[in-house]
């Protein structure tokens, strides 16, 4: 019996830790077929943060609702609809995610599958404000629109896994700031997505 418990013990921990390995090694070959976007840090060196409204996805104001005609929830898809509203508070217009994505669904602005249609915010903000949408990012732009007080919205890849959006909001050195939607405070370093800034879009007054 002590022998039939001790190879059961040692099939166990030799499971646990083959278990261990694989996912190790698959997460090791995630980080190292992840895309590569704008590193990070780098660009004029700053001192900015710019004043705008911190909103998480998971926010039970909101979190249980479906994004836009699609099924998903705002808890799980609703990165894009909080960034946005954080950037359009930073103009002080008064919306939350529940308004944006309510009047986003209203005015077509969403796909089916419930992707932003950027031309949408013209509708919502009464054609105070569009979208300049910029799929190669550089420095340059967006410390030029730091520099002017317009947030940035950035396309980042969460976890080696999965597309999300912040709020770029400042920079400090050559390092940016963000209001992420699934942070749990404002003015986090960008460094917590090391693969770097793969899009970018920001609001554009008409």
């Amino acid at each position: 019996m002590r022998n039939w418990n001790f190879w059961t013990l040692f099939f166990l921990v030799l499971l646990l830790l083959s278990g261990l390995a694989i996912a190790s090694y698959i997460r090791f070959t995630n980080e190292n077929n992840a895309p590569r976007g704008l590193p990070i840090s780098g660009g004029r060196p700053m001192e900015v943060e710019i004043d705008s409204e911190y909103f998480q996805q998971f926010d039970r104001r909101w979190s249980r609702e479906k994004l836009g005609p699609s099924e998903g929830l705002l808890a799980h898809y609703g990165c894009t609809v909080c960034a946005t509203a954080m950037a359009l508070t930073s103009k002080e217009i008064e919306i939350d995610p529940s308004e944006l994505n309510r009047s986003l669904n209203e005015n077509h602005g969403f796909t089916e599958s419930g992707l932003l249609i950027w031309k949408g915010i013209e509708a919502v903000t009464e054609d105070q404000f569009t979208v300049d949408v910029i799929n190669k990012p550089t420095y340059n732009v967006i410390d030029d629109q730091l520099a002017k007080g317009n947030p940035v919205i950035a396309k980042v890849f969460y976890n080696s896994e999965i597309w999300h959006w912040v709020l770029i909001v400042g920079k400090t050195g050559t390092e940016y700031l963000m209001h992420d939607p699934l942070g749990d405070r404002p003015f986090e370093s960008t460094k917590e997505y090391p693969h770097g800034i793969f899009a970018v879009r920001y609001l554009l007054e008409k």
